[in-house]
This record gives structure tokens, sequence and C-alpha cells, in this order.
């Protein structure tokens, strides 16, 4: 059997966002992004940059 792969595309890139609010702190949001950029690791992206903000509650428009 003859497995293929294509290396010519371009390596994707995913900008990670955590929202910290009063039910997650800082290093449970930390911890979420954290493994967020494994799985995107494991997908064969990369992770290009992150970010977090901090609210009471999420805000659904935005």
């Amino acid at each position: 059997m003859i497995i293929s792969t294509n290396r010519d595309r371009p390596t994707e890139r995913a900008f990670l966002v955590g929202l910290e609010t009063h039910k997650s702190g800082r290093i449970e949001t930390g911890e979420s992004l954290e493994e967020l950029g494994l799985l995107v690791q494991s997908a064969g992206g990369e992770v290009a940059d992150q970010a977090t903000q901090k609210l009471d509650t999420p805000v659904a428009p935005t």
C-alpha cells in the first residue's frame, strides 16, 4: 500500500481566543487555550497567536 502526502499545501494558521469569566479563572482559561493549541498542532496547523478577554458573562453577538 502506498500512502501519498501532499506537502505543498501551506500550513493552516489559527488565532486562539479565550474568555475568562467569573466562573472560569485565569488558570482554567489558560489550560483550555493550551489544550486547543495542542489540537491545532495535532491537526497539522500552527498557532499564530492567542488572546484572552475578561467578561462577566459571554456576549453572543461578538
